[in-house]
């Protein structure tokens, strides 16, 4: 999003090193989306895996504010159990790029509805490395 981003400013003539910029935080799960085109004709999205990774990076946040009081959520991945396990192989592959990126487990966090999920935070990477996240087939195994 960010190589994006600095396109984007460049292209208009802004400069893409000073002012506001877009702060991107993902929440990521596995669980089941549906998606649809609603009345205006746009593409939308809704089910089981919105509502997990909402509450991912809802709680991911929280959490982060709590144990980590200095640091920034911006420009942050949170991952659920079920994501978890592939990201793992997307971070390794990162860490020989960028030994600045970081993944910390969170917990096992509970939820206003007193459901309990395992979250990790990553972070700290690049913010110029742009990757494909449909091919995790690609990044080296070992």
């Amino acid at each position: 999003m960010n190589v994006v981003q600095n396109h984007v400013l460049k292209e208009f003539g802004r400069n893409y090193k000073v002012g506001k910029r877009i702060n991107l935080r993902v929440g990521c799960t596995l669980d089941e989306t549906d998606f649809f085109y609603d009345l205006v004709g746009n593409r939308n999205c809704y089910g089981v895996g919105m509502n997990e990774t909402n509450r991912i990076l809802t709680y991911g946040q929280k959490t982060v504010k709590e144990k980590y009081k200095n640091e920034s959520t911006d420009d942050s991945i949170f991952l659920g159990e079920s994501a978890f396990s592939q990201a793992e192989r997307l971070y390794q592959h990162l860490k020989k790029i960028d030994n600045n990126i970081k993944i910390d487990f969170l917990g096992d966090i509970k939820d206003k509805h007193d459901k309990s999920r395992k979250i990790w935070w990553m972070r700290g990477g690049s913010k110029n490395i742009a990757i494909s996240l449909y091919s995790p087939g690609e990044y080296p195994t070992s």
